[in-house]
């Protein structure tokens, strides 16, 4: 869908998000917010765990330990660490790159996601400052 509707472009895609307005029904699961699978009230009450993406594998081991039940489970694996799409070749593959290093390095896409994605930064900064004891 990503690619396309909107050439693969995270810039376009995220303007469309935008101009939603919160209506996330019309978007893929996977490009919904994380606060829309919370209760309407935004309650959080009901997660028992939030760990961050960039260490997932720690995150999932430091959830192994921390739930009795559990502890069986001693050495957090992940499935593979083989990558969903074949990696391109040649032309395409160093147009990729060079795109990808131009959006990686754009104020405005940072910034459209932070604006779309609002609820989320607000919601996880409150539950991982619980987590740690700081909320």
């Amino acid at each position: 869908m990503l690619r396309r509707d909107f050439g693969a472009d995270p810039l376009l895609f995220l303007l469309h998000l935008q101009r939603l307005e919160g209506h996330w029904a019309r978007v893929p699961i996977h490009f919904r917010p994380q606060a829309c699978f919370l209760p309407a009230d935004g309650a959080a009450g009901a997660l028992h765990f939030v760990g961050r993406f960039e260490a997932l594998e720690a995150e999932y081991g430091r959830l192994l330990r921390a739930e009795p039940r559990l502890a069986r489970h001693a050495q957090p694996r992940l499935g593979h660490h083989r990558r969903a799409i074949p990696p391109q070749s040649g032309q395409d593959a160093s147009r990729e790159a060079e795109a990808r290093a131009a959006w990686e390095q754009s104020a405005e896409l940072r910034s459209l996601v932070r604006e779309v994605y609002a609820k989320d930064y607000a919601l996880l900064e409150r539950l991982l400052l619980e987590d740690q004891g700081q909320g």
